[in-house]
């Protein structure tokens, strides 16, 4: 059944320009420019029959509604789709798709358990969110506080309608089109760089596929380690696990489809699957990142019982038994110029220290990387 897009709200909502890459995406070609007011494109289809249509450039004519009515029984005549398809995919034009299926049992005419839904569309939030933050700067695991980027970001993309197919959750991430520079590229420049959106739907999935082929070669922690500079972090795993955590849950299939405004500058998937019996394989991928991660800005607070350090360099590690969110550990923090000499006054002393940094476990033992803020017991109120 053919069914005619008349809402109006909905025919001035298509931006001229991005139809018109719709149209060049498509094999379509503009054969004629009538100023501001429209232009004219043709395809020759397979049947070697040339197609026509007029395309509005400008939304304040009086007939602008009734021309993009038009080139929408047009495109449906010649992609013989339905004209809530083609309007669904030109509203996606401008943006990078990521659709996420899940082959579920439970699944029935395309809907699912209203709880289930619920947790499904919180842990694509988390994906898109664990894509954003390593876009920014790779890293096992990220904890509540998020970079302004990301948080910008996720204020703008966007959640498109759910389709049948087992079940689909469609999300949209807006990129800005691309500019041609011509003659203003500096010669040996290389490819513009691309912007921060299209870093984060080419992150998420380089960073999926490297987490679906890890779960064939994994043998230790440091190969799952290896992983997290591709954009694979403790958050991402546990986001995908949490998709497909129900026992119902046979298959995630994860596409994607890139803005036609801007081509793709690098080879990334298109498509990935995960089999059931991956999940629990990537899940366990996020305990490891998480329990291995540094735990940042972390304050340590105690007293020096031992000193290392190499001749008389003004340098060495201070090992500081104390407490560690409540509990008690030894931590070795690698210590320079004054700070190293505090901690030679802190041992002989025995006065109590404290020191900040990120906290991370070594075997059996904990580093404190990054030191800041060392002080004696006292320094503070001096």
């Amino acid at each position: 059944m053919k069914v005619a897009v008349r809402d109006a709200d909905a025919l001035l909502s298509l931006p001229p320009r991005e139809v018109a890459a719709y149209l060049r995406g498509r094999g379509w070609n503009e054969t004629n420019h009538l100023g501001a007011k429209g232009s004219v494109w043709t395809l020759r289809t397979e049947d070697h029959d040339e197609c026509e249509l007029l395309l509005p450039l400008d939304r304040s004519l009086r007939d602008f509604k009734v021309r993009m009515s038009e080139v929408l029984t047009t495109l449906e005549e010649v992609e013989q789709r339905s004209q809530l398809e083609i309007l669904q995919d030109l509203s996606m034009v401008a943006g990078d798709l990521v659709r996420i299926r899940l082959d579920r049992l439970d699944a029935r005419n395309g809907t699912i358990p209203l709880d289930a839904g619920v947790r499904l569309i919180e842990s694509v939030r988390d994906l898109m969110a664990a894509a954003a933050c390593a876009a920014v700067a790779p890293k096992p695991y990220y904890q509540a506080r998020r970079p302004a980027q990301v948080v910008e970001y996720m204020q703008k993309v966007r959640l498109g309608q759910t389709q049948q197919g087992s079940y689909v959750v469609n999300v949209l991430s807006r990129v800005p089109p691309e500019v041609a520079v011509g003659q203003m590229q500096l010669p040996f420049a290389g490819p513009p760089e691309d912007p921060y959106e299209r870093k984060v739907t080419t992150t998420l999935a380089s960073g999926l596929a490297v987490a679906r082929g890890a779960v064939e070669s994994y043998s230790s922690i440091a190969d799952v380690q290896r992983i997290v500079a591709h954009g694979v972090s403790s958050n991402l795993c546990e986001a995908l696990a949490a998709i497909g955590r129900d026992e119902s849950v046979q298959e995630i299939d994860i596409s994607f489809a890139w803005a036609t405004t801007r081509p793709l500058s690098r080879s990334v998937p298109h498509s990935l699957v995960f089999p059931s019996d991956t999940i629990p394989v990537i899940g366990e991928f996020g305990r490891v990142l998480r329990s291995t991660a540094p735990q940042e800005d972390v304050e340590v607070a105690g007293v020096v019982t031992r000193l290392e350090r190499q001749g008389e360099q003004d340098e060495g590690t201070a090992t500081i038994f104390g407490t560690v969110d409540g509990a008690p550990r030894k931590v070795r923090v690698y210590l320079q110029g004054a700070d190293h000499a505090r901690a030679i006054e802190a041992y002989r002393d025995r006065v109590p220290v404290t020191c900040v940094g990120d906290l991370v476990k070594d075997g059996q033992s904990f580093v404190l990387r990054n030191p800041r803020g060392f002080m004696l017991a006292g320094d503070a109120e001096g």
